[in-house]
């Protein structure tokens, strides 16, 4: 709604210098407390609300537009977005000539060179009488585990966990994504677009993160968003 101000019985130096401070009153400079970084916002002359114009210092590779909403965010820039899971034994056939033990080693069984390599590189699995395992180390020995756990042993919960670079995200980050925003998870239920950064990765550098999925099929509750489509996506940490 557009509000008109008319004002009247000023001489024309008068009424210069009071458009000059309503003009004022509407356009303010500050910089973010802590940050030194410098940004533009506008006050309403109703609410006296401060609506965002955008970051003047923005980092390197972000691509802040002060178009979000949230309250105490800041705009971490684009991330490279890729996907991991708990790998199902039951997924797998061929020859088990593979073997697999416990840190104490003591034999778990033997598995097809195929579920060895993806648990290798996912470094979660569930064999097919229900036991989770961790890993694995050095001599094809992994842990065995009550849940899917990433880093430090924290808990890792499928679609809201995500591996990180420490030296970019620090481990325990409550993070927004907002093109996971609204991602259908089955039953009526939607992404509310934040996860925790819970687990890391060898090949896990820089500007990227990787989601944990649970199950390799929940895919699909990402493959209609825009983190499928182009494999970038803006990441905000929250406080």
């Amino acid at each position: 709604m557009t509000r008109r101000f008319t004002v009247t019985g000023l001489g024309p130096t008068a009424g210069v210098i009071l458009y000059g401070l309503m003009a004022a009153s509407l356009l303010q400079s500050f910089i973010r407390p802590g940050t030194g970084e410098a940004s533009i916002g506008l006050l309403s002359v109703a609410s006296g609300q401060r609506l965002a114009l955008g970051n003047l210092n923005p980092e390197p590779g972000s691509t802040d537009s002060g178009s979000s909403s949230l309250t105490g965010d800041r705009a971490l820039g684009l991330f490279r977005v890729t996907f991991y899971w708990l790998v199902d034994e039951d997924a797998y056939s061929g020859e088990r000539t593979c073997p697999l033990y416990d840190l104490q080693g003591r034999l778990l069984g033997y598995f097809p060179e195929g579920f060895m390599r993806d648990f290798r590189m996912e470094s979660c699995a569930v064999l097919h009488d229900g036991r989770i395992l961790s890993g694995p180390v050095a001599g094809n020995r992994c842990r065995v585990v009550t849940a899917p756990v990433g880093c430090n042993d924290l808990a890792l919960n499928a679609l809201h966990s995500v591996a990180v670079d420490p030296a970019v995200i620090p481990l325990g980050a409550k993070l927004y994504i907002p093109d996971a925003d609204g991602a259908p998870l089955g039953g009526g239920a939607r992404h509310d677009g934040f996860f925790r950064a819970q687990d890391v990765g060898g090949s896990i550098r820089g500007r990227r993160i990787d989601i944990y999925l649970g199950a390799k099929s929940n895919i699909a509750r990402f493959t209609a968003t825009a983190l499928c489509c182009s494999g970038l996506t803006e990441v905000y940490l929250m406080p």
